[in-house]
């Protein structure tokens, strides 16, 4: 291996580690606030329960289909952030789909088909610049 492919993998491994520390803080404080919801009564425990679903189109839910794109960033590959892009835009998309089949008085088809196209849309802006953030970062490195 040469000194550059070294450098690389040993860069590799470090934001690797760097980004999973990152989750589990997130994780942990995930599980910390449910608890602390839980413990003070301020939701009921079948919301609490729903909580780890999607919920629905108006669901906060869609930010967690953004952190594998994220995290995919720490390869610097192209591909592999648009491949990530693309299986979380289809996630999304079947789960929204699926939630408004099963609770079809939720809302409107023409509501649902906008959000699953702009939220998918979004993971691929997002791809897109992350995409450019580690080409920047490669060419200076």
């Amino acid at each position: 291996m040469t000194k550059k492919q070294t450098a690389g993998a040993r860069t590799l491994q470090t934001d690797t580690l760097q980004i999973s520390r990152i989750h589990f803080i997130y994780v942990f404080a995930y599980a910390g606030l449910t608890g602390a919801y839980g413990a003070w009564k301020l939701v009921t425990p079948e919301a609490l329960a729903q909580r780890w679903m999607v919920r629905g189109m108006a669901s906060r839910a869609v930010l967690l289909f953004c952190l594998p794109i994220a995290m995919s960033a720490a390869l610097r590959s192209k591909t592999a952030l648009y491949g990530t892009a693309a299986v979380s835009a289809m996630a999304y998309s079947l789960a929204a789909i699926k939630y408004f089949m099963d609770y079809p008085s939720e809302g409107y088809k023409v509501e649902l088909y906008g959000d699953v196209l702009f939220y998918s849309a979004l993971f691929f802006v997002l791809a897109a610049m992350l995409s450019a953030l580690a080409i920047n970062r490669n060419s200076k490195a």
